[in-house]
């Protein structure tokens, strides 16, 4: 069964030219929904880009995630702000390139956003996300990341349950959440790794599985977690074994 590391648990590291080397398996949320509906050729690019992170800096969506988290409210996700930060992330000048970079990349993203946040049923209370974000998930001896940008509480049938969204920015194909393999989609797996993750941290029973999130932005779509927690965390156990398998030999 999954367990949660330590906040401190440190990574065991390497280095080779302008890389760092992972020696101990370890994936994000995103890389491992997209691993579950990956056919061989794309799982074994997934666990390579995984082990080795190239140290130049690449231009992010961080100030975008920080957004997506400040914008929410006690009705859900406020649009009126994401459109608001969105133009100023467009339009200012920053003095740094790389933060110009990543600003202009956040604020069309955000924008994509806006235009069906406001469908997201996630009205609720804001909890405060831990100082060095969440603990990692050990699933079958793999440190799995799970990082929703926001989660909340709500009132469900007369208890407080606990929910999150998780945001794919990204524009790549490879990366959306659309992609299927038999029943599920990339999204639904990504969807039910913030459910694992909330259930692990905060209990179960407390956890309320259509209140779990996964957002890609570029494709329009949210998808919630399903009930068919069971089956997802066997085929989530089976693909973090063989990821832990192939770490080795990439």
């Amino acid at each position: 069964m999954p367990t949660l590391l330590p906040i401190n648990t440190p990574h065991n590291t390497t280095t080779s030219g302008d890389s760092k080397i992972y020696i101990d398996p370890r994936i994000s949320a995103n890389q491992l929904a997209q691993f579950m509906i990956s056919d061989h050729a794309k799982q074994e690019s997934i666990v390579r880009n995984a082990k080795r992170i190239n140290k130049i800096m690449v231009a992010s969506y961080q100030p975008g995630r920080l957004a997506v988290s400040t914008s929410y409210d006690g009705a859900g996700i406020n649009v009126d702000q994401l459109k608001t930060k969105a133009e100023h992330m467009k339009t200012f000048e920053f003095s740094d390139d790389f933060e110009s970079q990543c600003n202009r990349l956040s604020g069309a993203a955000l924008e994509k956003f806006a235009e069906f946040a406001g469908e997201l049923s996630c009205s609720g209370v804001k909890v405060p996300r831990p100082p060095n974000g969440y603990r990692h998930m050990l699933i079958e001896n793999v440190r799995v990341s799970v990082q929703p940008e926001i989660v909340f509480t709500q009132q469900h049938r007369g208890q407080s349950k606990y929910g999150g969204i998780m945001v794919n920015f990204t524009k790549g194909d490879s990366t959306s959440y659309d992609k299927k393999q038999g029943r599920y989609f990339s999204g639904d797996y990504a969807a039910f790794l913030v459910f694992l993750m909330l259930g692990l941290h905060y209990g179960s029973t407390g956890v309320r599985n259509a209140s779990c999130f996964a957002v890609d932005i570029y494709r329009e779509a949210a998808y919630s977690g399903t009930t068919a927690h069971v089956t997802m965390l066997k085929n989530v156990e089976a693909a973090c074994r063989n990821i832990a398998r192939q770490w080795d030999e990439v």
